[in-house]
């Protein structure tokens, strides 16, 4: 009941099914010296998925002297595969990506890797 006193009604249709929880391919977990520039995230189809949202951000305060990296999300379509980063990346710096998939019905996996620039 709203607070005019009208009466609402409706339904929704959970499902509580789980897609594959995303398996990330490149940089693989626990990678040192990955390329400054050309970031390459890569990570296997997930079945059945809506949507993939990536973040990439730094796993740690950066070295003495240097910038903070940013934070970056991407929403991308289900089936896409990769995504590729042009920037370039602190030297020496530990980051942590994730990605997760998103099913239609709304359930979401989420699988992450961390990797060090050279």
């Amino acid at each position: 009941m709203t607070t005019t006193g009208l009466h609402l009604r409706s339904s929704a249709v959970l499902d509580y099914r789980f897609l594959r929880a995303p398996r990330i391919l490149a940089p693989a977990d626990g990678s040192k010296h990955v390329p400054r520039t050309g970031l390459t995230i890569e990570w296997a189809k997930v079945a059945n998925a809506r949507r993939i949202h990536l973040e990439l951000e730094p796993d740690a305060a950066p070295p003495a002297g240097a910038l903070p990296a940013p934070k970056f999300t991407i929403d991308l379509p289900g089936g896409a595969p990769r995504c590729r980063f042009r920037m370039v990346r602190s030297r020496g710096v530990k980051h942590v990506v994730d990605v997760k998939a998103l099913a239609k019905g709304g359930s979401l996996t989420v699988t992450d890797a961390r990797f060090t620039t050279e």
